[in-house]
Parts: structure tokens; C-alpha cells; sequence
């Protein structure tokens, strides 16, 4: 099925909710699970959408209800924006992924220059599924993700296990990507209302920022951003294996922290992140920053950690963790801890 709205080779499209310049009062609203509210393709060009409500429904592992999808043409879609938008599910537990680019993996084509900015991206959550507010595959390179506030209206029950990798960075072609000042957890804006909760009985796993791939041709910074307020519960199947994890970068050239430290948890208190861990797995793994590529970590705050539950096998809480290359040039430094 088509999306809702096609942009298609258009450039220099406005699509402004605002009225005499305030509020938000246009609302996109797609129930079809098999297209995308909006989906920009083949060189569309400096479009901009803002100031809106986009709600949808959108069922797919690579594309979401915002798409920026691939080209016929020849330099990709580039020079987006998407702005003071909140995206939301259209039903209730069937929106997989909100912002998805997933472009021409040609040199030249790729989708480039696009800024997600302010928006609010709410209830992100497809049961048994990985789950992501921001995600960037295929030919996607220089995104700016910043000042998002990504969070769930509702306690999340999954029936079979369900993974939110929620700024979802997946492509060898990711270079210069901003991750900053974006707020994950709770129930509503900048992590706040009740804690994001997870329950259940199943091995659920949730990665807050990672970047499973990533170019290392120019560095991308991951600055500034609250991870907080979250209660999440798990039945591990594999012993061994990491279940949550703050920011993970397992390559590329990525820097943690280097302009402005980010927050896991909190820098005081008990509980901002609770870990409630169920079964007889062994050896369950929760680490606050892992870095296994190069780059910095500097500046950041860990703290505010509780681990929980009635699995009393191993739990290990690794606040920051490296694994790479004995050569790589990286500077672990003035990061709090507790």
C-alpha cells in the first residue's frame, strides 16, 4: 500500500501546523499498518514538516511512519526536516518504528543533511519486535537527532520478548551523526511523569542510543542526553548476554560526551533506572556506556542504578565498559560514576 502522503521528487515542500505562527493544528493520521503516514523519495529536497501531529501504524523491521526511503534519481533525499512534530501510534501497540531513513547505498546518493529536531515521539512499541523512535540504515549520513523527548504513555506487558533500540544507528555510512540533548524515559516530555515501565515474564532487552554500525570516516558525537526515569523487567534467556544498556557504540568513530556529558540515570539518588530481573539465567549483563570502536567518553554521569528482582544468580552492572582495539587512541576521562 502507498503512504498516506507521498513526496516524491518534490523539493522546497512546507508542511507547517502552526496557525498566525503558534500551536499545532494540523494532525496526520494513517490506520494502515502496511504504508507510511509520509514517505519522502527519489532527490526530495529541502521538505520540511513541522509543527504537526503524525500518527500511524506502519508494521515493518526497515521503514516507519516517517520514511526516508531510497531514489531512482541521483543525489538521494537530502536537506530534510522534521520538526516540534509529536508522532505517535494511530491504534495502540503497533507503531514499530516513527522516523526510519533508509536510503541508496551508491556513493552520491545517499540521504543526507536531514535534521529530526524537538519533536516528541510517544509509545513507540510493537510486541515481540525491536522497537525504535529514530532509525538510520542503508546510504544515511550527517543527521542531526536533537532535542527529542522519546517516551510511553503506558506500562508495556509484552508476550514474547520485545527490544527498543530507540536511536538505532545500523549503517557503515553513517558518518557525522549529532546525537544530542534528547530525553529518554518516563511518561511524558524531557523524561518526566512516572517511570517508562516494562513487566512481564519475557527476556525483553532495551538499548537506549546505539550504534551498531557506524562510518569512521568523520566522527559522530553523542552530547547531552538525559537517559532516565525507566523501570524495565526481564526474563533473560542467554546467559552472558547484555539486557540494557545506556548508550552502546559497537563501531565506528563515535565520541560519548566530548562536548557535553550525557546522563544515565541520575547524579543523585536511588532508582532513576530500575533493573527487576526474574528467572535463573545466569550472568546477566547491564552496562551504562559500552564503546567497542574509537572515539572519547568523557564528561558523562552514571549513577542513580537499581538492580532488582528475584534472579539471584550474577547480575553485573558495568557503569562504563570498553572493548576494542589495543592500538585504538581513546580518552576515558572525567566521567562520575554513582
Amino acid at each position: 500500500p502507498a503512504p498516506l502522503f507521498d513526496i516524491n521528487r518534490a523539493d522546497k515542500l512546507t508542511i507547517d501546523g502552526r496557525f498566525s505562527g503558534s500551536g499545532s493544528y494540523l494532525r496526520f493520521y494513517n490506520t494502515n499498518t502496511g504504508g507510511s503516514t509520509f514517505r519522502f523519495i527519489n532527490d526530495a529536497t529541502y521538505d520540511t514538516i513541522k509543527y504537526c501531529a503524525v500518527d500511524g501504524m506502519r508494521v515493518s523491521s526497515t521503514s516507519g511512519i516517517i520514511e526516508i526511503a531510497g531514489t531512482s534519481g541521483t543525489t538521494g533525499n537530502d536537506n530534510i526536516i522534521i520538526s516540534n512534530c509529536t508522532l505517535k501510534d494511530a491504534s495502540g501497540g503497533t507503531l514499530q518504528n516513527a522516523i526510519v531513513s533508509n536510503g541508496s547505498t551508491t556513493a552520491g546518493k545517499y540521504n543526507d543533511n536531514i535534521k529530526i529536531l524537538n519533536n516528541e515521539i510517544i509509545d513507540v512499541y510493537r510486541d515481540a519486535q525491536v522497537c525504535s523512535a529514530v532509525m538510520l540504515l542503508g546510504g544515511s549520513t550527517d543527521f542531526t537527532i536533537s532535542g527529542n523527548s522519546i517516551y510511553q504513555t503506558a506500562t508495556r506487558t509484552p508476550a514474547s520478548a520485545t527490544y527498543w533500540f530507540l536511536i538505532y544507528v545500523n549503517t557503515s555510512r553513517a558518518n557525522n551523526i549529532t546525537v544530542s540533548n534528547n530525553y529518554i524515559g518516563g511518561t511524558a516530555a524531557s523524561c518526566g511523569g512516572t517511570a517508562w515501565t516494562v513487566n512481564g515474564n519475557q527476556s525483553n532487552a532495551m538499548y537506549l542510543i546505539r550504534f551498531q554500525t557506524a562510518g569512521t570516516t568523520t566522527a559522530s558525537n553523542v552530547d547531552g542526553n538525559t537517559l532516565s526515569n525507566i523501570y524495565f523487567t526481564s526474563n533473560p534467556a542467554t546467559s552472558g548476554a547484555s539486557y540494557f544498556s545506556g548508550i552502546l557504540v559497537e563501531s565506528g568513530l563515535v565520541n560519548v560526551g566530548s562536548n557535553t556529558g550525557n546522563t544515565v540515570g541520575s547524579g543523585t539518588g536511588t532508582g532513576n533506572i530500575t533493573l527487576y530481573y526474574k528467572g535463573t539465567t545466569d550472568n546477566i549483563i547491564n552496562r551504562g556506556i559500552v564503546h567497542a570502536g574509537t572515539g572519547n567518553i568523557l564528561n558523562n554521569t552514571i549513577g542513580s542504578i537499581t538492580v532488582d528482582g528475584t534472579n539471584n544468580r550474577t547480575i553485573r552492572l558495568e557503569c562504563i565498559y570498553y572493548t576494542g582495539s589495543p592500538s585504538a587512541n581513546i580518552n576515558i576521562n572525567n566521567n562520575t560514576v554513582g
